[in-house]
């Protein structure tokens, strides 16, 4: 579970390097990576085998993170660690694009991990707020039209939300420029 230190041609991608590196095939054993984000891997393990006459294929496809290091100065230029899902990998950021590939496993530690990445995945989903989307915070804030506690997105990117009130009917905005507010003081989003 250590560090390889390797030299990589500048030009070459991280993918081809570690299809170069890691993929291989032999009478007993094919190891394909399917996809790629970021760090982590979705590689698919083929284990051959034949018994008399007839010949089958033991498939499982399994999660790994590859963290890699730069070291321009050297001529090993390129370093990278292969974390298997089975080890506990400390990174529980795993996509679900990645994790809906995996095939089922009995690994305690792999299936700990999985869930890890699910709950880091579904949590990272609450918390997306979108241009128009409606929140109210934990604890009122004071601005110059008094304690507000409800306000609209209206920037796509940045935290950028304005006053709003419910006249009974619907939310109107209140006339002002926007005010910077920090996501973790959201309480929850309204529907509308």
């Amino acid at each position: 579970m250590g560090w390889m230190f390797v030299h990589k041609e500048r030009n070459e991608s991280v993918l081809d390097f570690f299809k170069r590196e890691l993929e291989y095939e032999n009478e007993n054993t094919k190891l394909t990576i399917l996809k790629k984000s970021g760090k982590y891997y979705a590689v698919e393990v083929i284990h051959k085998s034949k018994l008399g006459q007839y010949e089958y294929d033991d498939k499982v496809v399994v999660g790994m993170v590859i963290l890699t290091k730069n070291c321009p100065s050297d001529y090993h230029n390129f370093g990278y660690k292969v974390i298997e899902e089975t080890c506990g990998p400390v990174e529980r950021k795993c996509p679900e694009s990645i994790l809906k590939l995996l095939t089922p496993t009995k690994s305690r530690w792999a299936n700990e991990w999985r869930n890890t990445c699910h709950e880091h995945n579904m949590k990272k989903r609450k918390k997306s707020i979108s241009k128009g989307d409606i929140i109210k915070l934990n604890h009122p804030v004071w601005i110059e039209y008094g304690n507000i506690d409800t306000f609209r997105k209206v920037h796509s990117r940045k935290l950028l939300f304005k006053p709003v009130f419910h006249n009974g009917e619907e939310y109107k905005d209140y006339n002002c420029f926007p005010y910077e507010l920090p996501h973790l003081f959201c309480r929850s989003k309204i529907e509308v």
